[in-house]
């Protein structure tokens, strides 16, 4: 089972009230991922070991409010077709256009088990269509490396005790990494999870032991007066390991 089981976010960006995780101006601070153009394993930006069948897919609504609180819902749905990402798009992009302002996965009906908020317990249990949605006209995905993975996780700063029992595993499962600007103020994340272990195999459907991932979603916020964007980053999983629940 794939899953990101996380209990905290950890968000880092060059904005006031939230950890600076750059310098514009490209000086000693940290870049805006960790390993920013060299992924730990396989590139996600790829395209996969072969063409995705899927029974289900995900979907992630993110917003920051206009305080700088993050929000995120998550959940899964019975895909409308295991192999034409086309029609599952389309179901997407009408779940999206007949959210509610302000709506979350939740009030779309996900699969039973499989929501949630703030990353907590977003598993996968199969292989997967997955799509991030960000409900914001200020934040967008980042177009050349919307993901990255590396090769430790934000869990650390959290829960150290956690994050050193936890080997994290180079990218052998997520795939087809690509974003675009949806609706007036959205912006999209696609990507697939193959469902393979560290290894490049497949899992079985109920792996004994956990393999952990760890990726971070690569953003850039607008800045004011004509100033050029502010790199943010979230990591999103603590790490991204094959566990269960959720069933699907």
């Amino acid at each position: 089972m794939t899953m990101i089981n996380r209990r905290n976010i950890f968000m880092l960006a060059a904005a006031s009230g939230l950890l600076t995780a750059c310098d514009p101006k490209g000086g000693g601070g940290p870049r805006p991922t960790e390993n920013s153009g060299q992924n730990y394993g396989d590139d996600p930006s790829k395209p996969g070991p072969n063409a995705l069948l899927a029974d289900y897919y995900s979907l992630v609504i993110i917003r920051i409010t206009k305080d700088l609180k993050f929000e995120a819902s998550h959940g899964s749905f019975n895909s409308p077709s295991k192999d034409d990402e086309a029609k599952v798009r389309a179901a997407v992009l009408a779940q999206l256009n007949g959210l509610k302002p302000g709506g979350d996965v939740q009030s779309l009906n996900p699969l039973k088990d499989s929501s949630g908020y703030n990353f907590v317990n977003w598993g996968f249990g199969s292989t997967r269509r997955v799509y991030v949605y960000v409900d914001n006209a200020t934040l967008k995905f980042e177009k050349n490396e919307p993901l990255s993975f590396k090769a430790v996780s934000s869990l650390r700063y959290i829960d150290a005790e956690i994050s050193r029992s936890r080997k994290i595993s180079p990218n052998k499962s997520f795939f087809g990494a690509k974003s675009e600007d949806a609706f007036a103020k959205g912006s999209l994340l696609y990507f697939e999870n193959y469902f393979l272990d560290d290894a490049g195999k497949p899992l079985p459907p109920k792996p004994v032991n956990p393999i952990y991932y760890s990726f971070n979603f690569n953003m850039l916020m607008a800045a004011q007066n004509g100033a050029k964007p502010i790199p943010i980053v979230i990591d999103p999983d603590g790490g991204n390991g094959m566990i269960f629940p959720p069933p699907y």
